[in-house]
């Protein structure tokens, strides 16, 4: 005898029991390791990089970075950020000059 809500003629098919779940998230595959460029520390020293860490996106130029913290000098101040807390450090894609608009002078 068919179930409440049953249009098929398939078996009771309409149980949560046997329903297989479905994942809500597609997972996406490994880039090849070849297509990102890679950069280290020492090839980003003095250049204007974008800092991600504690959630928080901080801009500035790379000074350096020891086994523990990483140097940064921005707009105002220097900052150090511990190492565990940064997620990422990326190039920023346009150079910042460092005395621009201070002044008043845009010329």
């Amino acid at each position: 005898m068919p179930g409440i809500g049953d249009d098929d003629n398939h078996g009771d098919d309409d149980d949560p029991r046997g329903a297989v779940p479905v994942p809500l998230a597609q997972v996406m595959g490994r880039r090849v390791r070849e297509e990102l460029p890679r950069f280290t520390f020492e090839g980003l020293k003095g250049a204007w990089v974008r800092v991600r860490a504690n959630g928080f996106e901080y801009r500035g130029v790379l000074i350096g970075a020891d086994e523990g913290e990483l140097y940064l000098r921005g707009e105002l101040r220097y900052l150090v950020l511990p190492l565990a807390d940064v997620t990422d450090v990326r190039p920023e894609p346009v150079a910042k000059p460092a005395t621009a608009g201070r002044d008043g002078d845009d010329e």
